[in-house]
């Protein structure tokens, strides 16, 4: 039943935003956010017991910003409870990953802590479909 929501979520966003879907043959629209819209490439996910890692794209909203429009992130999510840590970020000044590299880099030690995932949240929706992809 997860898988199929997962498969259900995919298919959504790609019927949904058929323009944005595949950008470089990797990124799949998976959640609008507030400031943000989301992407995965699935070909990164990695499931391996209870913590699933995958690279995630975050492009920005607000296209007045002077600063970063597009982040890379590289994301772990815990599989058996609701948690989440960001391990790599990549910065970039255009969407999609494209234009000058602003920012490159793991995080500090005590960036990458696990956060509490809030019931409800598109957080919460993208832990599902990573923690179930090969499940």
């Amino acid at each position: 039943m997860k898988k199929l929501i997962s498969v259900i979520l995919l298919a959504v966003g790609l019927t949904c935003h058929a323009d944005e879907v595949m950008v470089a043959d990797r990124w799949i629209w998976v959640l609008e956010g507030e400031a943000a819209q989301k992407y995965i490439n699935p070909t990164t996910i990695n499931n391996q017991g209870n913590v699933a890692r995958v690279w995630a794209l975050w492009n920005s909203k607000d296209n007045t910003l002077e600063g970063p429009l597009s982040y890379e992130v590289l994301e772990e999510y815990r599989c058996d409870e609701p948690l989440v840590r960001s391990l790599v970020l990549i910065a970039y000044a255009d969407y999609f990953a494209e234009g000058m590299t602003l920012i490159n880099g793991p995080l500090l030690d005590e960036q990458m802590v696990w956060s509490e995932i809030p019931a409800g949240t598109s957080a919460e929706k993208l832990q599902e479909v990573v923690c179930t992809w090969y499940r």
